[in-house]
C-alpha cells in the first residue's frame, strides 16, 4: 500500500509538473507575441499614412534627404523586427502558427509602395544574416508579382 501511495504521489506531481509547464509556455508565448505585435504598431506609426497604403504612389526617391532617411530608418527598424522574427523560427522558439501570422504580416507589408526600394538600399545591411536576404528577396519579389 505505501508503495502505491508512493507512486499515486510522484504520478500526480508529474501531472502537476507538467500542467504548470504547459501554462508557463503559453504565458511565454503570450508576452512573445503581445511584445513583438507591440514593436510593429509603433514601427508602422513612424511611417507616413500614404507609405502605408496600397497603390498610393508613395515613393522614397522623391522626399527630402532629411524625410528620405527618417523613412528609411523606420523600415530598417522593421527588417529588423522581421529578422528576429525569422531568427527565432529558425531556432524553433516560436510555433508554425505564429511564424505564418508573422510571415503573411510581413508580405503585406512588402506590398507598402516604397518598400521594395527601401529593401534594396538596405539589403547589404543583413548580409550577416544571409538566411534572411534570401527570405526577404523571395517576398519583395511575391509582393511586386502581385502588386
Amino acid at each position: 500500500i505505501a508503495l502505491i501511495v508512493q507512486v499515486t504521489g510522484v504520478l500526480i506531481a508529474a501531472a502537476a509538473i507538467l500542467v504548470a509547464g504547459k501554462a508557463v509556455r503559453d504565458q511565454l508565448w503570450l508576452v512573445t507575441f503581445s511584445e513583438y505585435t507591440r514593436r510593429y504598431s509603433e514601427i508602422m506609426s513612424d511611417l507616413p499614412f500614404e507609405a502605408r497604403r496600397p497603390n498610393s504612389g508613395f515613393e522614397i526617391e522623391g522626399l527630402p534627404v532629411h524625410e528620405k532617411q527618417r523613412v528609411l530608418t523606420v523600415i530598417r527598424n522593421y527588417l529588423n523586427l522581421c529578422s528576429e522574427e525569422l531568427y527565432l523560427f529558425n531556432l524553433r522558439r516560436i510555433d508554425g502558427t505564429t511564424w505564418r501570422i508573422w510571415k503573411h504580416g510581413m508580405m503585406a507589408t512588402a506590398r507598402f509602395p516604397c518598400f521594395a526600394y527601401a529593401w534594396i538600399s538596405l539589403r547589404d545591411e543583413y548580409s550577416t544574416f544571409p538566411n534572411f536576404q534570401f527570405f526577404m528577396d523571395e517576398v519583395t519579389q511575391d509582393a511586386a508579382i502581385e502588386n
